[in-house]
């Protein structure tokens, strides 16, 4: 992925978990995770009261496909266990993230989509606005570029 104007910034790709009233522990657990050498330097973890995840950052790479090829190589070993938390009422999904601008954009390869589809998990992209680029404006302005 390319840095600067016209791509989001500071993207990470994360494996989400989330349950009411489970702890980040119990999830960590049934996943097989016993502690931080079970994580690879490319990735953290990060977790609180009803919620768990697994990211590749930009401190791994910028790029999205090769955080997505980073958490699919972490995660794929995991998959067996999913069907585990999601009996336990936790849901599942992968995370796409970052900050963008008016107009950004972000674009994720068809491999990369590929690879995704083999951890049969909902997709979902979260972004945060960089203030120096929000102004008001038409919201289907983008339409215009169609």
């Amino acid at each position: 992925m390319k840095k600067g104007r016209n791509f989001w910034e500071s993207p990470v790709t994360a494996l989400t978990v989330m349950g009411d009233g489970i702890s980040s522990e119990s999830i960590r657990e049934t996943l097989g995770i016993e502690g931080k050498s079970d994580i690879p330097a490319s990735a953290a973890v990060y977790g609180g009261d009803g919620w768990w995840a697994i990211a590749v950052d930009e401190n791994y790479s910028a790029d999205v496909d090769e955080q997505v090829r980073e958490l699919v190589r972490i995660t794929t070993p995991l998959v067996d266990r999913f069907a585990e938390l999601r009996r336990s009422g936790c849901t599942l999904h992968i995370d796409i993230s970052g900050t963008v601008g008016t107009y950004d954009r972000l674009t994720v390869s068809p491999e990369s989509l590929a690879l995704l589809s083999r951890l049969s998990l909902p997709i979902t992209f979260t972004t945060l606005a960089n203030a120096e680029y929000f102004q008001e404006e038409d919201p289907l302005a983008w339409l215009d570029d169609l």
